[in-house]
């Protein structure tokens, strides 16, 4: 092999190989599904170690997130907006006093509704936690009893929530690929993808394959993209799964490949 050849190899080698690799050697180790809540749990001894993580990295594995919210406030007397405003905030940031990480919470805006409520516009910056399933609930459930405090009435309609920006690689839907190959006659008005045939056999084929991830970890679906007729006459149907909140390849395809009987 002449030195060209073994720089070239070289090069594949670290690029097309080594990375999926080490992704899998590590996965092994934290796997995807429980690493931001490893991180977290080992956020104190990174800490304290001696050989202190460089803050260009800590920002990386520890970003503040943040979520916007819209709440209907029954408040009637807003004379004095900056003493309402902090008193908001203070109330709204105690609800996350159970929750982990670190969450403050921002009133950016108010406007007088037409049945005289007040819409508070809110935001919550969340460090040490991006996980919006726990972020979510800590506001919503108190703020639709009606009651966040024995001082603050709240009405259930209008609440929002959605989160802006931040690192969301912990929560992004996965989009997987597969052809599965149905013993099942494939008729012709499956061609058409109008016709009441291709629309039955696709949902049932959908229901199916979903409920195959109820015992995955995440939120999978699954959705027939095509259909298409194999020599035999049975067929093939071409499928899209995707995975939030879980994005171990490994896992999903298990799940599919191998369904529990």
């Amino acid at each position: 092999m002449s030195p060209k050849e073994r720089y070239l190899r070289s090069v594949y080698l670290n690029y097309q190989v080594c990375t999926d690799v080490v992704r899998h050697y590590f996965d092994g180790l934290h796997p995807p599904t429980s690493l931001v809540q490893y991180l977290l749990d080992q956020r104190t001894k990174f800490e304290k170690e001696e050989k202190k993580i460089p803050n260009y990295q800590w920002v990386q594995l520890y970003q503040k997130v943040l979520f916007r919210a819209d709440v209907h406030i029954k408040e009637t007397d807003l004379k004095d907006y900056k003493e309402f405003t902090d008193r908001i905030s203070t109330i709204f940031t105690c609800l996350f006093d159970t929750v982990d990480g670190d969450q403050k919470v921002k009133v950016v805006n108010l406007s007088r509704l037409e049945s005289g409520e007040v819409l508070a516009k809110l935001e919550i910056t969340s460090q040490y936690n991006p996980d919006d399933r726990k972020i979510r609930p800590a506001l919503e459930v108190p703020v639709n009893s009606g009651n966040v405090d024995a001082s603050l009435e709240t009405s259930t309609d209008g609440f929002t929530f959605s989160q802006q920006g931040g690192n969301n690689d912990f929560r992004i839907r996965i989009l997987f690929r597969a052809d599965v190959h149905i013993k099942e006659t494939y008729l012709a008005s499956y061609d058409r993808t109008h016709t009441k045939d291709y629309k039955e056999f696709t949902d049932r084929i959908s229901t199916i394959f979903t409920c195959l991830f109820d015992t995955v970890e995440g939120d999978q679906k699954v959705k027939v993209v095509n259909l298409s007729r194999l020599e035999s006459g049975e067929v093939l149907a071409k499928l899209e799964i995707t995975s939030q909140y879980n994005p171990d390849d490994r896992i999903i395809q298990q799940a599919l490949k191998y369904p529990e009987q």
